[in-house]
């Protein structure tokens, strides 16, 4: 998805959800190549989960990956599923990582598992067929003009079928629900992050 503009207008935050402010979607993609390095990258001997990115500007973004845990305190809504939820956020510009890598971890920050679980529970929406998909003015929604600028925010991972059927996600997009969830996102794990890495 692209706008139109081409600067960073403010930065919001420096921490999770990577949605440190408004850019020009068309300069900061992340790159295919940035996605498929941190799908092979392991913590603990497993691979991400799931991964969320905020597009900057001038090339630059922030991925977040998730891996779950089957060890350490468990922090679940259910007795029977103990588990625990690292998040490792890194940044880039272009195809390159830049060094600076930080983590946050759901057995000392209990928010992290709520941003999860906001997150599974994110509507995505349907996929929009002109002249097929209705505008629903009479339901009393109005069609919402597309963005010229703002936070690029994109989802990748295995998701779920109403028959319970899995499905993979790739999502981006700008305002929104989606932009909602990770500005909440942002805001709720700004506390978390850490330079110091997760012990299993």
């Amino acid at each position: 998805m692209s706008g139109t503009g081409g600067h960073v207008k403010q930065l919001v935050a420096t921490a999770a959800l990577i949605l440190s402010g408004f850019a020009n979607a068309a300069l900061a993609e992340v790159p295919e190549v940035v996605i498929k390095q941190a799908q092979l990258e392991t913590f603990a001997g497993r691979r991400a989960a799931a991964f969320y990115s905020v597009e900057m500007g001038g090339g630059s973004w922030v991925l977040i990956s998730i891996f779950s845990q089957p060890f350490g305190r468990a922090i679940a809504f259910e007795a029977e599923a103990p588990r625990r939820w690292v998040a490792r956020r890194q940044s880039g510009r272009g195809s390159e990582f830049s060094m600076h890598t930080r983590w946050a971890d759901s057995s000392s920050c209990p928010a992290l598992v709520g941003v999860l679980w906001s997150l599974s529970r994110l509507e995505m929406g349907s996929l929009d067929v002109p002249g097929i998909t209705p505008l629903m003015p009479s339901a009393g929604v109005q069609p919402v003009p597309l963005p010229a600028d703002g936070p690029v925010i994109s989802l990748w991972g295995v998701g779920m079928q109403p028959s319970g059927a899995p499905i993979t996600i790739s999502a981006s997009g700008i305002g929104g629900e989606l932009d909602a969830w990770g500005r909440l996102a942002e805001q709720d794990l700004a506390e978390c992050w850490s330079e110091e890495q997760p012990t299993t």
